[in-house]
């Protein structure tokens, strides 16, 4: 989870805001970035929800892989269906990985229309 949110931090939001005379932002790999960052954020995320278990119709469990991803997914996009949930030692991750789907899903959308422009 630290990698993905290093790549995220160094590569994705702080690329726009580089002010050097020979630098010019490349919106398409701009993109290319901000779709791998949050592919390893879904991952990442999955994996730990893997590991400390989820909440399913109030009883605790421990999903699968394809599970996990689904949850992680879920949660990244901001959906929410509501069928599983984090633990409650564990809410505030989930929280954090919605605020930071959010932050990518608004630089995906912000580099498609600059990538569509050029």
């Amino acid at each position: 989870m630290l990698i993905s949110f290093v790549i995220f931090v160094l590569i994705v939001l702080l690329m726009p805001f580089r002010d050097s005379v020979d630098f010019r932002l490349d919106a398409k790999r701009l993109l290319a970035d901000t779709i791998v960052s949050s592919i390893l954020s879904i991952v990442a995320f999955s994996l730990l929800y893997r590991n400390v278990g989820l909440v399913h119709g109030g009883d605790p469990v421990y999903p699968d892989a394809v599970t996990a991803l689904y949850f992680s997914s879920v949660t990244f996009s901001t959906l929410g269906y509501g069928d599983f949930a984090p633990n409650e030692t564990w809410r505030i991750v989930a929280s954090t990985q919605a605020l930071i789907g959010n932050l990518h899903l608004g630089m995906i959308v912000g580099s498609t229309f600059a990538a569509i422009r050029d």
